[in-house]
């Protein structure tokens, strides 16, 4: 037995998984008792320079910042430029953490597409995996592409359903919805680590149901959850998780580079112009640099104040968001559509509804709100929830009907009079009439065909 900053080890395990496990384990009896390096992600840091070459890992500060991160919080986001290593490190930190325990820790990497996974934190994996092997490290585990997966080695298409222990590749924007939201429940075992990277572009539905999830994996006793993004808008699906307990006017974007949201997310945010690739770039050629920057910038047609660059180069919320919507964000944010509504006395329940079933139309769907004075004297709009309705092409049932069932339903339980309840009623739909047929007299039809109504 060897001894390893008060601990017992085996002589035949190397230093790098010694450290390794003094990382992993830092809160854990006896680690918690032992004299571990301080602060423990050290211990990660020097098996990455025990485990690869100079060539192969190249450990800069935001990587440094990261790691430790990862280390100290249970719940992580990292919002940021593109380019500034995010998915790189994410990514070999859950490797290392899944070969440290490869028995008990079941990782899970959800992306937008497969396409999306090679290329981002499960990328950072499978190389990280190959230069262990090219290292002459004996590690029994491989990548199997039919399943984006990282296995045990002798685990094939046949076995790999009763492998709970691996590191899971999961495309969130393929398949339904429901398939989606059972791919990222998971399993049941001792680690969990839980990573969504690109949220933003995942679509507001995946993005909830990956976060929904959450609350099933975390009741586990080891679990980490990292959340991945370029930031688009403050009332994006990150954004909104990624926000300051202040709101995101009550930091300073120039200087604002970690802080703590109000649901206990520790925040890490790289920006651009502050990258290490700027002061050393010959160091971090791979990082934000003046000539990456520079050619950003040109396509924003030199304007610094673009939202696109504020995504690209500033990792900041951009206030005029980068959507192409009637609204922009700082209209949104200047009319206070964010703020908590405290109706003076009671309010009107209304809803609306798009059908939008035709060939060329989008999600049909429903969204409802209420209308009133506030204590403070003015007349609001609040919408407060969007129900997509579920229109099965398969259904013997037509789909007007369909459509008129689940509206009848929602205006039931949400208690809304039909007098209260706008239909389009634009080109050839007759949504509206089958609703009064069902629901009585009363709606408001909306028919942009003509003229604005």
């Amino acid at each position: 037995m060897a001894d390893f900053h008060g601990l017992q080890f085996d002589e035949r395990v190397p230093e790098a998984f010694r450290h390794l496990v003094c990382w992993q384990r830092h809160r854990e009896e006896p680690y918690r008792s032992a004299k571990l390096l301080n602060p423990p992600h050290l211990h990660f840091l020097e098996a990455c320079r025990l485990l690869f070459t100079e060539r192969q890992l190249v450990i800069h500060p935001w990587f440094e910042a990261v790691a430790k991160a990862y280390t100290e919080n249970q719940n992580l986001i990292l919002l940021g430029a593109a380019s500034t290593g995010k998915s790189h490190a994410i990514g070999l930190l859950v490797l290392l953490d899944y070969l440290t325990d490869p028995e008990n820790l079941y990782a899970s990497l959800v992306s937008t597409s497969k396409e999306a996974l090679l290329l981002r934190s499960m990328a950072s994996c499978i190389e990280y995996l190959n230069c262990l092997k090219q290292n002459k490290y004996l590690i029994p585990f491989k990548f199997l592409a039919q399943k984006t997966a990282i296995v045990p080695e002798n685990a094939d298409e046949a076995t790999i359903a009763s492998v709970k222990a691996q590191i899971r590749g999961v495309a969130l924007r393929e398949g339904s919805l429901q398939d989606a939201k059972g791919s990222v429940i998971g399993v049941h075992l001792p680690r969990i680590r839980s990573v969504a990277d690109e949220l933003e572009n995942m679509g507001v539905d995946r993005a909830q149901a990956f976060l929904d999830a959450q609350s099933n994996l975390a009741v586990t006793p080891d679990y980490k959850c990292c959340i991945l993004f370029n930031p688009q808008s403050v009332f994006s699906p990150g954004c909104r998780l990624a926000e300051p307990v202040g709101g995101w006017g009550s930091i300073d974007p120039e200087t604002a580079s970690e802080w703590t949201t109000a649901t206990g997310y520790k925040v890490l945010r790289f920006d651009g112009h502050r990258s290490p690739g700027i002061t050393e770039p010959s160091k971090y050629p791979f990082l934000p640099n003046v000539i990456t920057i520079a050619a950003e910038k040109k396509r924003c047609n030199g304007n610094e104040d673009h939202p696109n660059y504020w995504t690209m180069v500033r990792g900041f919320p951009p206030r005029q968001g980068n959507e192409r919507t009637v609204l922009r964000t700082v209209e949104l944010l200047a009319g206070r559509c964010s703020d908590k509504v405290i109706w003076r006395q009671g309010c009107i329940r209304l809803a609306a509804l798009d059908p939008a079933f035709t060939s060329d139309g989008d999600d049909c769907a429903l969204v409802t709100g209420a209308v009133g004075l506030t204590v403070e004297g003015a007349y609001v709009l609040q919408f407060d929830k969007v129900f997509k309705l579920v229109l099965k092409a398969s259904n013997d049932v037509p789909i007007l009907k369909q459509i008129v069932d689940q509206v009848s339903e929602i205006l039931k339980t949400e208690n809304i009079e039909i007098v209260n309840f706008g239909c389009d009623s634009s080109g050839t739909q007759n949504v509206a009439d089958a609703v009064v047929m069902a629901c009585g007299a009363g709606l408001y039809r909306a028919n942009f065909s003509h003229k604005p109504p």
